[in-house]
């Protein structure tokens, strides 16, 4: 089944999704988890196609979508995470016997987590687009498609974390949660800037027509870089349906496959405000897998093969080009 929304071009958010421990939930509760992974893939396409997205495909409880407009893309994974949390159809015995699919209140007595629990990474940028030949279909390669998988494997069951790029386009709609205030505006310009050229010119060097970088231009193409993003930001409309959102930082994160290092976001309504993750140990595809955890300047940088999630579906290098896939 497919989301009947135009694939789109160019410029775009991409956002990664998986269920916390399904392997381990699949091997103990097979009948169960085959009820509940039919309730969660019609729940996320149903929202996939009122927020505008495309599902480029799917692999088990994976999903990969993209959307033209990052706050469809931003509001489409929120409402993912309280649809998911007000279904009263998932199978009993995941609720009562299953540690990741426990039913969990604040302090107040709300609930805040039920049935399954689904991490959701999004970055914004440029992906190039080509015609799958096995599918039929479209897909989508490039720096900006492997930051997103990277970012979503940084996030834990039930949690939206996004980079600093996607943060940037849909600042208008966030309030940081310690000060209150908007999300950053004209102090990550440059920031976006630098970070948008290094990203053109690693797709330039990575393509299938290898040719060296002109230093001499890398002001222009920061220049144009700058205008492109600050030009993006006034076409996308925020949704009328969009509920205020808060930000934090987690972190800055080695991210797999990309140089440097990544700070990246969890973005939440208030209602999810008090969700607390936990740090288990997870099992997937066979392999003990930790969460990946956040830097900070009193503790050294964790290694890649515990700190990014090796075994997730979708956690390899994809391809710039569809030559190299």
């Amino acid at each position: 089944m497919r989301t009947g929304n135009a694939p789109p071009t160019g410029t775009m958010a991409i956002a990664f999704t998986d269920v916390q421990s399904s392997t381990s939930l699949w091997q103990e509760f097979p009948a169960e988890m085959s009820k509940a992974l039919k309730i969660h893939n019609n729940i996320m396409r149903r929202l996939i196609k009122k927020h505008e997205g495309y599902e480029v495909k799917t692999q088990g409880d994976s999903f990969m979508v993209c959307f033209l407009n990052p706050y469809n893309a931003l509001n489409w994974a929120v409402q993912v995470q309280n649809t998911l949390l007000d279904c009263t159809t998932w199978p009993t015995e995941l609720i009562v016997s299953s540690y990741d699919c426990r039913m969990e209140w604040d302090s107040l007595k709300s609930v805040i987590f039920k049935g399954l629990r689904v991490r959701i990474g999004i970055h914004y940028g440029d992906a190039e687009r080509v015609n799958d030949p096995t599918t039929n279909r479209p897909d989508y390669f490039g720096t900006t498609v492997n930051k997103a998988a990277r970012v979503e494997s940084c996030a834990k069951g039930g949690q939206i974390v996004v980079s600093k790029r996607l943060l940037f386009n849909i600042s208008s709609c966030l309030t940081n949660i310690e000060t209150g205030e908007n999300a950053f505006e004209e102090k990550w310009v440059m920031d976006m800037t630098d970070m948008s050229s290094q990203e053109d010119r690693t797709h330039d060097l990575s393509s299938s027509s290898l040719r060296d970088v002109d230093s001499s231009k890398t002001g222009t193409k920061s220049f144009r870089s700058s205008l492109r993003l600050r030009k993006a930001k006034k076409e996308h409309i925020k949704p009328d349906d969009m509920p205020n959102l808060y930000y934090k930082t987690i972190g800055e994160f080695s991210l797999k496959g990309l140089s440097g290092l990544e700070e990246l976001f969890e973005v939440y309504c208030f209602r999810l405000s008090s969700r607390r993750y936990s740090d288990k140990i997870e099992v997937q595809n066979d392999v003990e897998l930790d969460y990946a955890l956040p830097t900070s300047p009193d503790t050294p940088i964790v290694s890649s093969t515990n700190s990014l999630l090796s075994g997730h579906k979708y956690n390899q290098v994809y391809p710039s080009s569809p030559v190299d896939y």
